[in-house]
């Protein structure tokens, strides 16, 4: 009997759905870092000479950007939602 087989963990959880959430928890962990990084007494965007844009997700639509001082997150279903990542008089 042909088919697929899926291996499955001690919660029942099949091995696709193990590994996609693995792939997000290790994003989300990535993103963690790169923001309290920059959190943590960070100088603002017009004193460094060091700036980059990390776009990830699917179509890169979401977009990490110190030249702009922005975080951009993807909603899929609503439109994306954009923060600063400076407050005035930092």
């Amino acid at each position: 009997m042909g088919g697929r087989h899926l291996l499955f963990d001690e919660t029942g959880v099949g091995e696709p759905q193990v590994k996609k959430g693995r792939l997000i928890l290790a994003s989300l962990a990535s993103v963690a870092v790169l923001l309290g990084t920059i959190g943590c007494g960070a100088p603002t965007p017009s004193d460094s000479n060091f700036n980059l844009i990390f776009k990830y997700g699917v179509g890169a639509k979401n977009e990490f950007n110190t030249f702009k001082g922005t975080y951009t997150k993807d909603m899929v279903m609503d439109p994306s939602v954009t923060v600063n990542l400076y407050r005035e008089g930092w």
